[in-house]
């Protein structure tokens, strides 16, 4: 039975490679040779080297990075043939805080980190022109609370605070970074909860000085996640 089940299967693959949804037999050939064509001409070495040219550098929008970053794919684009024109238009950004920070202030005073770690192993963390963390469509704001942990500030999270008889009404509230969406972060609140602590929990969601990782051993150019100070700025 085995072996006549392992048979049908290669045979119903084979079949299944000799054609191409949505094209007919004589279209499908010219498909593939067109698909062949294109992928002959593809190096990785190359889009290895215009990643590293785009990375090389912290590129916020509407800085002046951000804009060498446009004129080195138009110059790509045009090397490769294409006509480039680039449009000037005008979008809703937010620029940068004048400041941002947050601190423990009981039982004793520590002010907490807002900035990525420098890293030997990590280049970029040393770059003069990292930011610091910020929200950034908060409103500006000086807040004082106390903090109720939330695990992830999953829909599931709040709704255990709330069977534990804990409430993040004018709380700051602290989440994991993952589990879910950041965006969804605040958005999650209990109902009941009041208009400031919403506010509280969208200006601090997503910064670095209050996110609680649960990754333990960071390997470099190894692992597809942020270390344990990395920033994520909405």
């Amino acid at each position: 039975m085995k072996y006549l089940l392992g048979l049908s299967l290669l045979l119903s693959t084979s079949s299944f490679a000799q054609t191409l949804t949505g094209f007919s037999s004589s279209s499908a050939e010219k498909q593939k040779q067109a698909e062949s064509f294109f992928l002959n001409q593809q190096e990785s070495e190359r889009y290895k080297n215009h990643l590293k040219a785009l990375t090389k550098e912290p590129h916020i929008a509407t800085s002046k990075a951000n804009e060498r970053v446009r004129d080195y794919m138009a110059e790509v684009m045009r090397k490769a043939g294409f006509q480039v024109e680039i449009f000037p238009y005008d979008i809703y950004l937010p620029v940068m805080p004048g400041s941002a920070s947050a601190e423990i202030v009981e039982p004793i005073r520590i002010p907490l980190n807002n900035k990525e770690y420098i890293h030997k192993e990590d280049p970029f963390s040393s770059n003069s022109n990292l930011n610091f963390g910020y929200n950034a469509y908060s409103g500006s704001g000086d807040v004082t609370a106390e903090v109720v942990y939330a695990n992830f500030a999953r829909k599931e999270d709040f709704e255990k605070l709330q069977a534990m008889g804990i409430s993040v009404k004018g709380k700051i509230v602290v989440a994991r970074y993952g589990g879910n969406f950041r965006g969804y972060k605040a958005t999650l609140l209990p109902p009941s909860s009041s208009s400031q602590t919403r506010e509280i929990a969208a200006m601090l969601k997503a910064s670095c000085i209050l996110k609680v990782h649960s990754i333990t051993k960071v390997v470099f150019n190894a692992a597809p996640c942020l270390h344990s100070t990395g920033l994520a700025i909405p």
